[in-house]
């Protein structure tokens, strides 16, 4: 069935190409003509065409809030798979730290407790070279380094150094030489 459609009112005429629109006066030759099936026709005529409901952007709380709590589970979760992956085994006493690292300890303890203390400038500290032996208990370090002195220049020295380890990871420092 034929349907012509004001486009100002949206009144729907099932008569014959009208000129005029009977519900609103509109002298129109440019009606909308579409086709209708015989459910639609019993429409009241003041219903408007082609009205869709609005979309609904983004989620609503209750479904953020729902993704939020799932993210929360698997993080913890996987925290815990974490902390039972590495505290598995009988081992319950601390690692102990290997004689390479001992003495790269030694030598930053040294430059950070000893050395820059007594710079004028610590920023300007530029390592050169380094020894590091164990004797007597105690790590020997000797450091060849590059600072600026007290009127700014750059100058090379070198320091010599004690440090020894306690048994509750603290540790003394000295200086030996200069």
């Amino acid at each position: 069935m034929k349907v012509y459609i004001c486009p100002k009112c949206c009144n729907k005429m099932e008569d014959i190409a009208p000129n005029f629109c009977p519900n609103c006066g509109c002298e129109s030759k440019r009606f909308i003509l579409t086709e209708v099936d015989e459910a639609e026709k019993k429409q009241p005529k003041h219903a408007k065409i082609n009205q869709k409901e609005p979309k609904k952007k983004g989620c609503s709380f209750f479904g953020c809030l729902g993704i939020g709590i799932l993210v929360a589970v698997v993080g913890f979760v996987i925290l815990l798979l974490v902390d039972s992956g590495s505290s598995s085994g009988n081992n319950t006493s601390t690692p102990t730290m290997s004689r390479a690292n001992k003495e790269i300890l030694a030598k930053n303890c040294f430059v950070d407790n000893c050395i820059k203390k007594k710079m004028h400038d610590p920023k300007s500290y530029k390592e050169e070279d380094y020894n590091v032996y164990y004797a007597n208990g105690e790590y020997i370090v000797t450091v060849m380094f590059r600072g600026n002195n007290a009127y700014g220049k750059s100058v090379v020295s070198t320091y010599k150094g004690a440090v020894k380890f306690t048994d509750d990871d603290r540790y003394q420092c000295r200086i030996i030489s200069q």
